[in-house]
């Protein structure tokens, strides 16, 4: 996986994906981030090797089939990986299926689009799946409980696109891992298999090192509005643990390691940046906004 520019990588996808559509959906994860970082670093280029993309539509992810056709027109196809050599078919059950990834008409392409589906209003389900049909290939759109809270404060590139608020994206990981846990990536990155949450929690902690301290006070009032709004009966209680995953992760070996090389080797490549400074970043964060926020959480 090489850098790549995040607004070349926009530039062929808005050339082919459909314009209505563009309305409808915006960017998350290291792309958004690339974007709002802007001239920093890790805004010029970024090791990635997809690009999601959350719906908004009252439809839901019904709304992504003239998205699809249109994009196979112009000549992309399916990104297949080892457990999902080709698309679905209609005989194989939901959780058989594959996301819908699709790769640009190139030789040898280095990224896929990837689309999410928007989760409802105080989600119970950490992850569920939604079917799709175009034509007669099957998909996959797989919904988190958290990725609602992305779409708060949404930010727009100079080009037009809608990005997610990297604050809102720390709050959302922050929030699906309380806890390390034992889940590991299936695909590996810079040949290394690493934990789900470490991959995770290491990129919460790299846009809080990339992001002025002093500036860190600011994400309290947006995350306490979009918790109340995303989660109205379990706000007190989800933003009571905002903590626990920065504060196991700091006491967790292979998952101090694993955030350590998530962050490095994407949005602090090249910057020398120890694990020793992973955790004092984790630190301040806990002591100038995690705690804080999670007590005034309990007693509000």
């Amino acid at each position: 996986m090489r850098e790549l520019d995040p607004k070349a990588i926009l530039e062929v996808i808005a050339r082919d994906l459909p314009a209505g559509l563009r309305k409808r959906v915006y960017l998350a994860g290291s792309l958004a981030a690339a974007l709002a970082l802007g001239d920093r670093p890790a805004g010029r280029s970024i090791r990635t090797k997809d690009a999601d993309f959350i719906v908004q539509s009252v439809v839901g992810p019904a709304a992504l089939v003239p998205a699809v056709r249109r994009l196979k027109k112009a000549g992309w196809t399916y990104f297949p990986t080892a457990d999902f050599p080709a698309p679905g078919r209609e005989s194989d059950l939901l959780d058989e299926l594959p996301f819908i990834r699709l790769a640009p008409a190139v030789s040898a392409p280095e990224y896929f689009v990837e689309f999410l589906g928007s989760p409802r209003v105080g989600e119970p389900d950490a992850k569920r799946l939604e079917r799709i049909q175009v034509g007669g290939e099957h998909y996959a759109v797989p919904v988190f409980r958290f990725m609602g809270l992305t779409s708060w404060g949404l930010r727009e590139s100079s080009d037009g696109w809608r990005h997610a608020d990297p604050s809102m994206m720390a709050l959302a990981n922050l929030l699906s891992h309380p806890t390390i846990g034992s889940q590991v990536m299936e695909t590996p990155i810079g040949g290394r298999k690493r934990l789900r949450s470490a991959k995770d929690l290491g990129r919460v902690l790299a846009i809080a090192r990339l992001i002025p301290r002093e500036q860190h006070e600011n994400w309290v009032d947006p995350w306490l509005a979009a918790l109340r709004a995303w989660f109205p009966a379990d706000w007190r209680s989800l933003g009571g643990r905002i903590g626990d995953g920065v504060r196991d992760l700091l006491s967790h070996e292979q998952g101090l390691e694993d955030a350590h090389f998530t962050a490095t080797f994407t949005f602090l490549a090249g910057m020398g940046f120890t694990k020793e400074n992973l955790s004092a970043v984790a630190e301040q964060l806990l002591a100038d906004v995690l705690d804080p926020f999670a007590e005034q959480c309990r007693k509000a």
